[in-house]
């Protein structure tokens, strides 16, 4: 039977802003299936959720991204994390594990959060590091067989992709593209999904019609959308 420490190994990484080395477990190319993706993009892979190893953080001083942000840090980034965060961090003991449990990777997602609004970061990175977190509750919610968890969990992941939504709104209009690795089409469909997720059906509505009839869509996203267009035109009514 294969382990999930199996396809993991400890990378080292060096902080941006205390320029410490430290390792992280972090998944083995090539050791995974991909199953497929959800309507919204999360990703899915036999044995492991490497969801879990893509939030870091620095035992030293506590700074916490997810790993696409991580490696790079502006000035102003690192005063403020030297200021507000590492004077009251204190590494929590699962850091060193080979292996992390939703439980402890959520609270860095948490940390992450709190990192991304300390040092004033784009509303793209806060947005991808809410829409992961919310992700990662999806994956828990598998395996929850307690119905009132459950519906716990789910309010919770709901809770995160409303604020992935919000944030990739935002950072729509004021940022440039590529946004979170994702070209206008890939980003639009991405709002446009989550606002399905959370029930803004408005919003997923007026994005879609806009998508569908662009000649600028890619075809690839154009059929993903005539997939969603029955159900979101069943939960309209």
């Amino acid at each position: 039977k294969i382990k999930e420490e199996d396809l993991l190994f400890q990378k080292e990484f060096t902080c941006p802003v205390c320029e410490q080395k430290f390792k992280h477990p972090s998944m083995r190319g090539g050791k995974v299936r991909f199953l497929g993706a959800d309507m919204d993009l999360k990703p899915n892979y036999e044995y492991i959720e490497p969801l879990k190893y893509d939030i870091i953080a620095c035992p030293c001083c506590g700074y916490t991204a997810v790993l696409k942000y991580f490696p790079s840090a502006m000035s102003y980034e690192k005063k403020e994390i030297k200021a507000k965060i590492s004077p009251t961090f204190i590494a929590p003991d699962f850091i060193n594990k080979d292996v992390y449990s939703y439980e402890e990777s959520l609270l860095l997602y948490k940390l992450g959060l709190a990192c991304a609004v300390v040092k004033k970061g784009h509303d793209s990175e806060k947005a991808y590091t809410a829409m992961k977190a919310g992700w990662l509750i999806r994956s828990m919610e598998k395996d929850e067989p307690d119905k009132e968890k459950l519906a716990e969990l789910k309010s919770q992941e709901i809770e995160y992709l409303k604020a992935a939504k919000e944030g990739f709104i935002l950072a729509r209009q004021k940022e440039s593209y590529p946004i979170a690795g994702m070209d206008e089409s890939s980003l639009d469909y991405l709002i446009c999904v989550l606002s399905y997720e959370v029930g803004d059906y408005a919003t997923s509505s007026k994005i879609m019609s806009s998508l569908l009839t662009s000649p600028k869509t890619p075809k690839k996203i154009k059929d993903k959308l005539y997939d969603l267009k029955q159900e979101l035109k069943s939960k309209m009514q």
